[in-house]
């Protein structure tokens, strides 16, 4: 079925080839269609995945044939005109970004490129799965909790100042619901799910899996403070008069009106990556401010690092798929780990130092990385019951 506008293609793959494109208001316009969106950025993450490696581009006739042979089963259609020597639609360029979208599809949807010579060692246990119940639970001041599902009583939640749309996202306002006082709530997500929060102010808060925002049910403070403890994408309300921070841990970012995106994870390096706007972070007696396209790593010393970096990487889990870029194979265990709730063994801990580019639909099963990481013979990885298992 032909999902993609081939207008669409071509323009998408346009602004790949030319970057400079993505600060213009048309591009900004075209890309707050879903359609847009999720085409470019599968596009973008494709392409990035080959093209950062700098590896020699593959056969791209024998490529396009395969994709042909599949394409009643695969999302991403185009018409591209080969010959011997020459296409006959786009120029080399399109080509090869086209030709590295269509092999990374090809791959079910996953890519990997490894770096690191294997070596063997001693087992080691990286995450453990949870056998509680997974459900997304909001919870007050007051002790009560309220498991978020399609079923929530919704009278329960308007005594709260709450409502719930559908099943994926709860709304505050300052005259919904029935509350008169203002409480402190915390919403919790389990391993494997996400949920979009909209505060009182208008702030949209995207929770990732395994992750608790607390806050007030209405901001009547000078400032707009939230808690955070896990991974969350914010875009602030704007409001000059009142400052939104976000603390976590010994960390806080504090902002006016902006997009960004907070991580804090046990056993994984806090970063603050900016979308747009300017945010000042702050780690124990160190701040810096952010711009856009910048990331503030803060190590256990309390040291600030800042680098530029596309933020798609960071945030691409918001739009529903895994981004890794140059990640080592711990920190991307940890994160399928944590998205289907399986404990992850190492037979081979020297493996968790391999950095990978990696790319999947957080849509796709567990079976889908297992298939390819054992294509590539450099690890073998088995799932037995409820373990991953890498050898």
């Amino acid at each position: 079925m032909n999902l993609y506008q081939q207008e669409d293609i071509d323009y998408a793959l346009d602004v790949l080839a030319h970057p400079e494109l993505e600060l213009t208001e048309a591009f900004r316009t075209w890309l707050q269609d879903e359609t847009h969106r999720r085409l470019y950025l599968d596009l973008k993450a494709a392409h990035d995945g080959l093209a950062l490696q700098e590896q020699a581009m593959p056969d791209v006739h024998e490529e396009w044939a395969r994709f042909l042979k599949r394409s009643d089963i695969l999302p991403l259609p185009a018409r591209i005109s080969i010959t011997n020597n020459h296409t006959t639609v786009w120029n080399r360029r399109k080509f090869q970004v086209a030709a590295a979208a269509i092999l990374l599809i090809l791959a079910t949807s996953v890519g990997f490129w490894l770096y690191e010579p294997q070596k063997q060692a001693a087992p080691v246990a990286l995450m453990k799965r949870n056998p509680q119940p997974q459900e997304v639970v909001l919870s007050n001041d007051q002790g009560g909790n309220i498991i978020l599902s399609e079923q929530t009583d919704r009278d329960s939640l308007a005594s709260l100042g709450a409502t719930l749309t559908g099943d994926q996202q709860l709304a505050y306002g300052p005259t919904s619901g029935q509350e008169t006082t203002v409480s402190t709530q915390t919403l919790q997500t389990p391993r494997g799910k996400d949920f979009k929060i909209v505060l009182s102010d208008g702030t949209e808060v995207w929770l990732n899996a395994e992750s608790t925002l607390t806050y007030p049910s209405r901001f009547h403070e000078a400032q707009r403070i939230v808690e955070l403890d896990g991974e969350a994408y914010f875009k602030v309300a704007k409001d000059s008069a009142r400052p939104f921070i976000v603390r976590s841990g010994k960390l806080e970012t504090q902002v006016l009106g902006t997009s960004f995106n907070f991580r804090n994870y046990i056993h994984s390096t806090p970063h603050v990556t900016l979308v747009e706007g300017r945010v000042l972070v702050t780690g124990h007696d160190t701040s810096v401010t952010l711009h856009p396209n910048e990331d503030a790593q803060i190590g256990d010393d309390g040291t600030i690092r800042v680098t530029q970096v596309d933020p798609r990487s960071y945030t691409a889990w918001v739009d529903g798929y895994f981004y890794f870029d140059n990640a080592s194979l711990e920190e991307i265990m940890r994160e399928l780990g944590r998205w289907y709730n399986l404990n992850i063994l190492f037979e081979n801990p020297e493996a968790m130092k391999y950095h990978f580019n990696f790319w999947a639909s957080r849509k796709n099963g567990i079976h889908n990385v297992i298939e390819l990481l054992n294509d590539l013979g450099k690890v073998k990885a088995s799932l037995d019951n409820n373990a991953l298992i890498i050898s």
